[in-house]
C-alpha cells in the first residue's frame, strides 16, 4: 500500500502533526514539515536534505552507525567534489582535502600536541624539523 500526500503548489509546505505509522511506502511531494517523534525504519531520499539550525543527528550507542556502506559510494564535506574511500598510501593531505576536511594547498604540516610512534622507515623528500624530541635511546639520522 502506497499513502501519498500531494502538496502541488502549496509555497507554505504542509504540516503533518501527531501519529503517523506506516507500515508500507510514504511518498510526498511539495515542502513538507514532520513534527514530533517520526519513526523511518529506511529512508531513501531523491534529492537533497535540508535541515534547519540547530539540528541534530542524534544515534544510538549499541550498534554504531555507518556513514557510506561500501568504500564506492562517495561523499565529501563543505562542497568538495564527492569521493569515495582513498588508497591506503594515499598522502593524508590530498586525502583530507578530497573529502573537504582541509583547504587545498601544499603546505600542511601535520602537528600533534601528544606522542607520536613512527613505525617503519621516515622518508621525506623535504626537510624534517625536530625539535623538543627526547631520545630515549638512539636515533640515527642518515643523509641521502
Amino acid at each position: 500500500m502506497t499513502i501519498k500526500l500531494d502538496l502541488g503548489n502549496d509555497t507554505e509546505g504542509a504540516n503533518i502533526r501527531n501519529a503517523l505509522t506506516l507500515d508500507s511506502t510514504l511518498a510526498v511531494t511539495g515542502a513538507t514539515t514532520l513534527t514530533g517523534a517520526v519513526g523511518i525504519v529506511d529512508l531513501t531520499v531523491s534529492n537533497d536534505l535540508t535541515m534547519g539550525d540547530a539540528g541534530n543527528v542524534i544515534l544510538n550507542a549499541t550498534t554504531g552507525t555507518q556513514i557510506g556502506t561500501a568504500t564506492s559510494q562517495k561523499f565529501a564535506f563543505h562542497a568538495a567534489t564527492p569521493v569515495d574511500q582513498a588508497g591506503a598510501t594515499e598522502d593524508l593531505g590530498t586525502l583530507l582535502s578530497d573529502k573537504g576536511l582541509r583547504a587545498v594547498g601544499t603546505a600542511y604540516p601535520i602537528t600533534t600536541s601528544g606522542a607520536v610512534a613512527l613505525t617503519g622507515a621516515l622518508d621525506s623528500g623535504a626537510a624534517i624539523i625536530f625539535s623538543g624530541i627526547v631520545y630515549p635511546n638512539w636515533i640515527v639520522l642518515k643523509r641521502k
